[in-house]
């Protein structure tokens, strides 16, 4: 291209379309670019709220997701806890038979106790009475023996014609050579028998003291010398 070419183009300036128009096509021209311009700006405002809705949604569905969650975990927290109760409610009901069968158990312990503690004191006082009862009967024997051996401090008096019976030397009397006390008023007999009284001899009142030559313990007679006779007497009697 030549010099004057491109000086001519650096020459040409360049009009506003507009220029060409007439005012009625320039205002038509205005009145499409406004349109378009709010159509524009309708349709960034519809895809904002649209954007805005999506949103709203997305945070309602979270939201709901979340309070579903909620509930589920509540649920399942409650299911654990129903569990949990029912855990402890059969634990208490176990405690309590357990409880209730220990107790049981004591009482029944307790009532064989106190049974065989009234068993023991009766068989306690059975035994008390039974001695009282041996005691007293012992004692009356030991009385009606006292009083078949020791007629009191009086000695019978002897009738006129009337003889003391002979002393009899009895066999199995082991020689003795001490003093003995009489400890009752007891009688004295020519013969170790006192199932017969025609064999007493005299009575040596309590504190006499006689010399003992012989003892038969397998019938618990004394062998003793009193007023020059040879006599006998229960050994109990003698200390």
């Amino acid at each position: 291209m030549s010099d004057f070419d491109t000086r001519e183009i650096s020459d040409i300036k360049i009009e506003d379309p507009l220029n060409f128009l007439t005012a009625a096509e320039k205002e038509a021209y205005i009145r499409a670019q406004d349109a378009e311009r709010m159509k524009a700006k309708r349709e960034e405002l519809s895809r904002t709220q649209e954007l805005q809705r999506l949103e709203e949604e997305r945070i309602e569905t979270e939201r709901r997701r979340a309070q579903e969650m909620k509930r589920a975990q509540e649920a399942k927290r409650s299911k654990k806890d129903v569990e949990r109760r029912k855990r402890q409610a059969a634990r208490r009901r176990r405690e309590e038979m357990e409880r209730r069968r220990k107790e049981e158990k004591t009482e029944q312990l307790i009532r064989t106790a106190t049974i065989a503690t009234g068993v023991l004191i009766l068989l306690l006082l059975l035994v008390i009475a039974g001695s009282f009862v041996k005691n007293y009967f012992d004692a009356r024997a030991e009385e009606n023996q006292i009083a078949a051996d020791a007629d009191g401090s009086v000695v019978p008096e002897e009738e006129e014609g009337d003889e003391a019976p002979e002393s009899v030397e009895v066999e199995g009397f082991t020689a003795m050579n001490d003093t003995v006390t009489t400890t009752t008023d007891l009688r004295l007999r020519s013969t170790p028998d006192s199932d017969v009284d025609n064999n007493i001899v005299a009575t040596a009142t309590r504190g006499t003291q006689l010399k003992r030559t012989g003892i038969n313990d397998a019938i618990g007679w004394s062998r003793v010398e009193y007023d020059g006779k040879t006599l006998y007497c229960a050994t109990r009697y003698l200390q």
